[in-house]
């Protein structure tokens, strides 16, 4: 049976997202008020749209724990991480990690993208909390933070497969 958790959207995130799909509603109604060709409206009304609703393929839905590894579920292309690639893990209980944004989106759906975590380095983030980080370290220096509802319970699960892992090899 595979544990599903769901993410942790803080307050701070959800007022964010609904103001920006509230400005990009004023933007296109703007827009479409033009006076100019269809198409012309149109296009920029479409481009406005997809620059705002690019994040949302990197939005995290759920983390699942699998057999033998977690499986983040996103619009776009999920991620796999193998358990045996996990070199560390560390949950960062009530302390906001100081980050800045290589690439990405910061705000829209959380902080979501390539950023420069201070003590850690780069790393895929996906924290749609960013006071509740969950970070693992694979053995190739790749990194990933993010942040689920059900945190102590995912540490839990996660720390047991890693040490039944560890004691098979």
């Amino acid at each position: 049976m595979h544990k599903v958790y769901s993410n942790d959207l803080s307050l701070t995130v959800k007022v964010t997202t609904s103001m920006v799909f509230i400005l990009i509603a004023l933007i296109i109604s703007i827009v479409l008020n033009w006076k100019a060709e269809i198409t012309f409206k149109l296009l920029i009304s479409f481009i406005i749209l997809g620059v705002f609703l690019l994040p949302l393929f990197f939005y995290p839905r759920k983390v699942i724990l699998e057999e033998n590894a977690i499986k983040v579920i996103r619009f776009g292309k999920d991620i796999l991480i193998n358990y045996s690639k996990i070199f560390d893990l560390k949950a960062l209980k009530d302390e906001k990690i100081r980050m800045i944004g290589i690439i990405g989106s910061d705000g829209i759906f959380g902080h979501l993208g390539l950023y420069y975590l201070r003590g850690y380095g780069k790393a895929w983030c996906y924290l749609t909390n960013p006071k509740k980080p969950i970070i693992l370290i694979l053995k190739n220096g790749k990194k990933f933070a993010f942040s689920l509802k059900e945190d102590d319970e995912f540490m839990r699960e996660l720390n047991l497969k890693l040490k039944k892992l560890r004691n098979e090899v």
